[in-house]
């Protein structure tokens, strides 16, 4: 008795919820039609502003400015990296080689 009242606990909940999906769905392709529909000058013109775009157009030099000289930076970093890489394995080398050469005198 109590599993058929889940069942249809769950169908009815199955039902609202393709309804809301529906109504949702329909809402969501009357949005997109309606800005289909505009064209494209007049959804752009209201939000152009000189002002916000000069002071965007300074901020996206200044951010890139920005992002530039960072690359510089972790680039020389890496570079840095990939020296003192090399001369510790370098020197772990010589040193392996000197401790080679130093036993086979000894015998």
């Amino acid at each position: 008795m109590q599993t058929q009242q889940q069942r249809v606990d769950e169908e009815e909940m199955a039902v609202r919820l393709a309804e809301r999906l529906r109504e949702r769905t329909s809402i969501a392709r009357a949005r997109q039609q309606r800005l289909r529909d505009v064209p494209p000058g007049n959804l752009v013109s209201p939000f152009c502003d000189p002002k916000v775009e000069k002071q965007q157009a300074q901020l996206h030099s200044e951010l890139t400015g920005f992002l530039l000289e960072l690359r510089r930076e972790n680039l020389a970093s890496v570079q840095l990296r990939h020296q003192l890489q090399y001369s510790r394995a370098l020197h772990a080398r010589l040193q392996t080689l000197s401790s080679f050469s130093d036993s086979s005198f000894v015998d």
